[in-house]
């Protein structure tokens, strides 16, 4: 029986399901990173499950090292291709899992988004975050809120389809709370959160990624003018590391 590690891989290395279905909150998870970090002058550069590099890559520049991490292969391959020419030996690929990488420390950014649902240990993740963090530096970090009304009716529907086809492992989700209490304990301080939401089940069969995005645009606005926060049950967050 595949550990939870493989069981990630695979679903990733056969992602066009996330490419493609869930364009969408990649945007919107790409445009809140970006507006978070404005016009800040990072030089090293973690994303940690990088996918296909849509966040993290169109923060490249010269003057910029990026590393992209990602247990799939087959993510990888599709973030190498998305490398702005004349930039590709300014980024680092690890295919490995973030616990078990070698990583240098120093990295004056970290991204971690959709990275805690299918970790076995989000306390584990945080604490080698904090250590590969440059005092000063910054973290964005991504989770789902387990109480809200939308979780809910998305993990009944899931237990519903389970009966059917069992899930390979259960998907993590952290309140605000919890993730604010781990980055904490790596002397990580929360200077701003953005919130919005996933789709009910069924709306993405029945509403274009276009249509999700600007309905999501719509409900919740863009960061810092975020609005109707108490609706959203995904938090992106932006963490600093005390000096």
């Amino acid at each position: 029986m595949q550990n939870q590690t493989e069981q990630v891989r695979v679903l990733f290395d056969n992602a066009e399901w996330y490419l493609k279905g869930w364009r969408h909150s990649i945007r919107i998870r790409e445009e809140t990173v970006s507006d978070l970090i404005r016009d800040r002058g990072y030089k090293r550069i973690l994303d940690i499950g990088c996918g296909d590099g849509s966040i993290s890559i169109p923060l490249l520049k010269p003057g910029v090292r990026l590393t992209l991490l990602d247990i799939s292969g087959s993510m990888l391959a599709n973030a190498r291709h998305r490398i702005p020419a004349g930039l590709e030996s300014s980024v680092d690929f690890v295919n490995q899992d973030f616990l078990d990488a070698s990583l240098p420390s120093g990295y004056d950014l970290i991204l971690c988004i959709g990275v805690f649902a299918h970790v076995g240990s989000p306390a584990e993740v945080v604490e080698k975050i904090g250590s590969l963090l440059a005092p000063g530096g910054c973290v964005i970090a991504e989770s789902t809120d387990p109480h809200h009304f939308v979780t809910r009716i998305s993990r009944a529907y899931s237990r519903v389809r389970e009966l059917a086809t069992p899930a390979t492992y259960e998907l993590k989700a952290l309140s605000a709370e919890q993730v604010t209490e781990m980055f904490a304990g790596q002397r990580l301080e929360l200077s701003a959160m953005y919130r919005y939401s996933l789709p009910l089940p069924g709306m993405t069969r029945v509403l274009s990624e276009h249509s999700l995005y600007r309905l999501n645009r719509m409900l919740f606005g863009r960061y810092p003018n975020g609005k109707n926060a108490v609706l959203g049950n995904e938090l992106i967050y932006q963490f600093r590391k005390i000096v």
